[in-house]
């Protein structure tokens, strides 16, 4: 199995393996920093998907929720990424302020985007894996 991992900066590391599993291709991403604000003060703002606008501009281009109601789980929303273009998602879990899982399906296959929410001497210890499945 191969496992290149390149820096992303000083506030943590990106890495990606790719696998073939029983006929299906797997590539799954992973990304872990450390935010100097309390898990609480963390969490609602990388929950909200509308907030995504302002913290990964870079990537994010737009977000529209699909369900009324408040964010939880079953919520489902609609976004425009620079590199994956337009993805319909669903709140797959939802457990503040701990962690929340974006489970989408893609015309190639599946993507599972899990974020971890961990509290780390007064700060947050921020962790994502993305999984992302070709149909077999």
């Amino acid at each position: 199995m191969r496992r290149p991992t390149v820096s992303v900066d000083d506030r943590g590391s990106f890495a990606a393996t790719g696998t073939r599993l029983e006929g299906a291709d797997m590539v799954t991403l992973r990304h872990e920093i450390r935010i100097n604000r309390p898990r609480e003060m963390v969490f609602p703002l990388a929950a909200e998907p509308e907030n995504t606008l302002e913290w990964d501009s870079a990537g994010v281009q737009s977000v529209q929720k699909l369900t009324p109601g408040p964010l939880a789980r079953g919520s489902r929303y609609k976004g425009r990424w620079k590199r994956f273009g337009t993805i319909e998602y669903e709140f797959a879990e939802y457990d503040p302020p701990h962690r929340f899982v974006h489970d989408a399906r893609l015309s190639f296959g599946r993507m599972v985007h899990i974020l971890t929410f961990e509290d780390d001497d007064g700060g947050t210890r921020f962790g994502q894996r993305l999984e992302v499945r070709s149909q077999a």
